[in-house]
């Protein structure tokens, strides 16, 4: 945290210490990139039980980290934070300590999508970027995705068995029964929605998808698939792990 942000927060902790200080519960949803993480993030979001809808790339290693992601959330919901939930979703390798993982004001998702699919869709929507500094290599996808997988077994053996196991593909296919379940797993007061809110950063590279998908408010159920060819040894290997790690998470997580 640097200095300027510092002082930011203390200002809010003297104007509005409802913001930072209080109890709160959080959801943090452990995926990967391109696994419709963005869209059930949006869905979440929109929920005034919930705020937060994108990625904040932050290490949660002590309680103050928690008041980091709040005052970050504050400030991407246009300077509001209602509800009793604060939402991140986490796609990256960043360090978690057990004692956040496993409080007792902690809601964890898992989700996995399937896993050619998955390269193909984050090397399109490294072409569509057109970006030098976005992933475009193949090899360097494969890596990411293979220690990501990695880290999301390690992560689902911490849990305790107090997190659920999503397969992505049932938010587009079976939307009202994941809605469903969510909604009562969270104790919500009203049900969650397939229609949800856009804010001020959908479809911005760095917070989530960047595609027209995203930014339709609504559940697209009919997605043109990337017309990338995967090597086959590659497709071998990220799919073993896939299976080992998906297996992992199923019995470690109540399955959804």
């Amino acid at each position: 945290m640097n200095f300027a942000t510092f002082l930011h927060i203390s200002k809010i902790m003297i104007t509005k210490p409802g913001i930072l200080t209080g109890e709160k519960k959080y959801i943090f949803l452990f995926s990967h990139m391109r696994s419709y993480s963005s869209l059930l993030s949006h869905i979440l979001g929109s929920h005034n039980s919930i705020s937060g809808y994108s990625e904040m790339h932050l290490p949660y290693m002590k309680k103050a980290d928690l008041i980091t992601l709040r005052y970050r959330v504050y400030l991407i919901n246009n300077k509001e934070s209602n509800g009793e939930y604060v939402f991140d979703k986490i796609l990256h390798n960043h360090p978690i300590s057990d004692s956040i993982l496993n409080g007792s004001n902690m809601k964890i998702i898992f989700m996995l999508r399937e896993p050619e699919a998955t390269l193909k869709s984050i090397l399109k929507m490294s072409e569509n970027l057109n970006n030098p500094n976005r992933i475009s290599d193949i090899y360097k996808i494969e890596k990411y995705y293979l220690k990501r997988l990695e880290q999301l077994a390690q992560l689902a053996k911490r849990t305790n068995g107090k997190a659920v196991y999503l397969d992505a593909d049932k938010i587009v296919n079976d939307t009202d029964f994941v809605l469903g379940y969510m909604s009562d797993w969270l104790q919500l007061k009203t049900p969650l929605s397939s229609e949800y809110k856009t804010f001020s950063k959908t479809g911005e590279p760095g917070f989530g998808d960047p595609s027209d998908n995203i930014k339709q408010g609504k559940i697209i159920k009919n997605r043109k698939s990337a017309n990338i060819i995967i090597p086959e040894q590659i497709v071998k290997t990220i799919s073993d792990a896939y299976g080992k790690c998906r297996e992992v998470l199923m019995k470690r997580c109540t399955v959804i």
